[in-house]
């Protein structure tokens, strides 16, 4: 994803304060409401913590294959969708291998017809789809399928041609609402989210002929502010093996503010977590609105103490933590496979409670 100029970058110890503060700020004065971040009246339960000592216990890791798997997420770019029920949609492997050679005639046809045709934007030529195991969390989940499209390249003086992945699709539901589930008609399958890495073509053609093959509406996923701040003390200790990342909160300046686009705060790992343990409920294993605020504020009115700044009053667009990278744009980043199934669960839940019509029919 995009690195952020090291002039923009401010970075600075919790432990520590200053009086230099001669930084002129041109932003609002500050104006959230302390409910800014309660849009919920009952946490749902990816946004409870299983807490010991105020810190958020590791999701366990499957092993074996399934293990393998997860690790196909991690460090890699994702763009985020979410997808209404599909109709017809067969698991077993008969049914897999015929949706592959269908979406390959499909994309096949689309070259033909001179769509991706410049070099960074091939289509592809070969679709397979397949199981994905361990992404399933619960008995309740469907198994999760994997995508994969790919091209030969045709290779000259003799020489023997190559393939090369153009896109590499996860259609999934993980930790779903039961209820939401039972709802549904038999023959409608229940996978809302869809993590996608691949040209914009090919993810077009792909998109196209699934919603028409599965009568689907898929959407392109985003994230307000709200929902990223409510990520970032859930991800933020989730008992990793590396936090060697620190905490990143990026902020879009106003456009009326000419010569700089955005700010990014930088925060230990370590001096993030306590102030978290400091506002947050270590008896509870439930995180309050009221706490997202308090975390958020608190940061907010350090930075303004050190720089007169107030970060209030500009956008929260991105943030970092040591599991996972995160934009309002619905880009995601995962770094650790141990946050694979809680950052999913997540993702699976925005896209059920989002008021896309996904599990009204």
């Amino acid at each position: 994803m995009d690195v952020t100029p090291q002039s923009q970058v401010v970075r600075f110890d919790t432990s520590q304060s200053s009086t230099n503060t001669s930084t002129r700020s041109h932003a609002k004065p500050p104006s959230w409401p302390i409910r800014r971040y309660t849009p919920y009246s009952k946490t749902p339960r990816s946004r409870k913590l299983n807490t010991r000592m105020g810190r958020i216990e590791r999701t366990p890791v499957v092993g074996g294959d399934s293990e393998t798997d997860l690790k196909k997420l991690v460090n890699k770019t994702w763009h985020v969708y979410q997808v209404t029920p599909l109709a017809d949609f067969k698991h077993d492997a008969a049914s897999l291998r015929k949706y592959s050679k269908h979406l390959s005639a499909f994309l096949q046809a689309e070259s033909q017809k001179g769509i991706g045709v410049d070099v960074e934007n091939i289509v592809g030529d070969r679709a397979v789809f397949s199981l994905m195991q361990g992404l399933a969390s619960s008995p309740d989940d469907s198994e999760a399928v994997e995508l994969v499209v790919k091209v030969k390249s045709q290779a000259n003086g003799g020489a023997a041609s190559s393939t090369r992945e153009t896109l590499h699709a996860i259609l999934c539901s993980v930790g779903a609402d039961i209820n939401r589930k039972e709802t549904l008609h038999d023959s409608l399958a229940m996978l809302p989210v869809l993590i996608m890495k691949g040209t914009v073509a090919v993810s077009s053609c792909v998109i196209k002929w699934l919603e028409s093959q599965f009568d689907c509406h898929i959407k392109r996923m985003t994230f307000n502010q709200m929902k990223l701040a409510w990520i970032i003390p859930i991800w933020a200790g989730a008992g990793l093996e590396d936090v060697s990342k620190p905490i990143e909160l990026q902020y879009t300046v106003p456009k009326d503010i000419e010569g700089l686009n955005t700010i990014t705060l930088t925060v230990e790992h370590k001096d993030a977590q306590t102030l978290w343990e400091s506002v947050h409920d270590g008896s509870s294993n439930e995180v309050s609105g009221e706490e997202i605020a308090a975390f958020i504020k608190s940061l907010e009115a350090h930075f303004f103490y050190h720089f007169k700044i107030h970060l209030e009053g500009m956008s929260l667009t991105r943030i970092g933590t040591p599991l996972a990278f995160m934009g309002c744009e619905g880009r995601i980043k995962i770094f650790q496979g141990s946050g694979v199934i809680q950052i999913l669960q997540y993702l699976t839940e925005l896209a059920t409670e989002d008021k896309f019509g996904l599990y009204t029919h």
